[in-house]
């Protein structure tokens, strides 16, 4: 599929007509070869998605018969993430069947289409409810928490992407993920030795402990790993991990946790300062981090937080309506 050329076009259409009269071109005063083009265009924006999307799938359908090479399947992967940008194209890959095809992919021997498999994954259920529970209806789950032990790193990384795309707002996909295991799976990846891996599970568990599921990572020992992510040499990893104690202050129980992990207060108190005494052009970079860290010292000198007794509030609220 070509991509149309909407540079051109708009700059053509500009030239004819610019919005404030009726145009006084005719059809005569086209040059044929413009016309040509023009026309080229408009029949590739007309392109019929679904179509396109079988015609993808039916390439890695083929399996051994196809003729594509790994860097076409590559190439057809990266056009397919492009369609199901939009909603309604990422719910018409699963009315064509191409669900079992994308969990085929997951599991194929080549780490590269692994990779981009689980990023179309990640791009059709972002914020797409209907999609997110197609998705694990049909069995993506066992796939792509395979993916979060897979020797590539890069595999692991996207697998953890997908995962989280697949879960945040979808709570009844968020507790299956947990209970099968993936409440272990996101402390190990939440203590890599990849930062970015680290990162991104430190996030997810941040989004985990905001929600009914958090006691799965309170009772595992989340605080004492989060903590743990503070000695990082990479900004990121202990931003997301300031986030995620801070997220566990929020609760009572957690806030109990983390004001008995000894020695946090200290540790956070070293990392302000640290970033405090920078240079000004120096300290921008390190803003955010500074901010996550000086929230958590507040946290830390409070007793106890509001969330559980707010939840309680309106749980007697709803009883006595």
């Amino acid at each position: 599929m070509t991509t149309p050329e909407w540079k051109g076009l708009f700059e053509w259409s500009m030239k004819y007509h610019d919005g404030t009269r009726p145009s006084e071109m005719s059809a005569q005063d086209v040059d044929p070869e413009k016309m040509k083009w023009l026309d080229n265009v408009l029949k590739n924006y007309m392109t019929d998605f679904n179509d396109r999307m079988k015609e993808i799938t039916q390439v890695f359908e083929d399996g051994e018969n196809s003729d594509a090479s790994i860097a076409e399947k590559v190439a057809l992967l990266d056009e397919l993430q492009d369609i199901v940008e939009s909603v309604d194209h990422a719910k018409n890959l699963h009315t064509i069947g191409g669900l079992s095809t994308l969990i085929t992919i997951l599991e194929c021997p080549h780490a590269i289409l692994r990779q981009k498999a689980a990023e179309v994954v990640s791009t059709c259920v972002q914020n797409n409810l209907p999609v997110q529970q197609w998705f694990r209806e049909s069995g993506v789950l066992p796939p792509l928490m395979k993916l979060l032990t897979d020797e590539n790193d890069m595999c692991r990384l996207r697998g953890w992407l997908a995962i989280s795309s697949l879960i945040r707002n979808y709570p009844e996909g968020e507790k299956i993920f947990l209970s099968a295991g993936g409440s272990r799976l996101l402390l190990e990846a939440a203590s890599s030795q990849n930062d970015k891996i680290r990162r991104r599970a430190l996030s997810l568990m941040q989004y985990v402990l905001r929600g009914e599921s958090r006691k799965s990572v309170l009772d595992s020992g989340g605080v004492e790993i989060a903590m743990g992510a503070l000695d990082s040499g990479n900004s990121e990893v202990r931003q997301a991990a300031l986030g995620a104690l801070i997220e566990a202050a929020e609760d009572r129980d957690g806030n109990v946790k983390v004001r008995q992990a000894g020695g946090l207060l200290e540790k956070t108190t070293q990392i302000h300062k640290r970033l405090s005494d920078l240079p000004n052009n120096e300290k921008e970079m390190f803003l955010e981090e500074m901010e996550a860290a000086e929230k958590l010292i507040e946290s830390l000198h409070q007793p106890s937080s509001s969330r559980s007794s707010q939840q309680q509030q309106k749980c007697t609220a709803l009883s006595l309506a």
